[in-house]
């Protein structure tokens, strides 16, 4: 998925909202690999709406804040998107409250996810100052542009 998104980036290298900067490049550079499982709904709940990726992730993972931690990046089942997930702070491994495999409206079985897992305070601070689901694009243009107090370090869960 890194090799694909290094491709998005060089073709959107001259958006000028990232000043020769794309998202992907930002996601590249303080992004990781993430491993994926079949989600469980006894165990998370039921799975979210479709298209509301960052509400389903972010309220997941203020519901179950001990054991998860929110992530945005870009996830591919088919095609690579900006995508937002949690993962289980104790092994690492992906629990996406969004996608369902096509009409059988079951959890995705397979996904590549390539992202930045956020502590949950700075989720919660940038969500409430931007009054909308959804971390990186406003914040990662910021960051790169060194336009606001946000630090990749802030942003990261260790």
């Amino acid at each position: 998925m890194s090799e694909l998104m290094k491709k998005c980036n060089q073709r959107n290298s001259r958006a000028p909202d990232f000043k020769g900067h794309g998202l992907e490049a930002f996601v590249l550079e303080y992004g990781r690999p993430m491993k994926h499982e079949v989600y469980d709904p006894e165990k998370w709940g039921v799975i979210g709406e479709n298209k509301e990726c960052y509400a389903n992730a972010a309220r997941l993972a203020m519901r179950h804040d001990k054991y998860l931690i929110y992530c945005e990046g870009y996830a591919a089942s088919i095609i690579p998107c900006l995508h937002a997930w949690c993962i289980e702070r104790a092994s690492g491994v992906v629990v996406d409250p969004t996608w369902k495999e096509g009409i059988t409206n079951e959890p995705v079985l397979h996904a590549d996810y390539y992202g930045i897992s956020m502590q949950p305070g700075f989720m919660a601070r940038v969500m409430l100052q931007s009054k909308t689901y959804g971390v990186l694009e406003g914040v990662a243009w910021e960051i790169l542009t060194k336009q606001a107090d946000y630090h990749i370090e802030d942003m990261e869960e260790k």
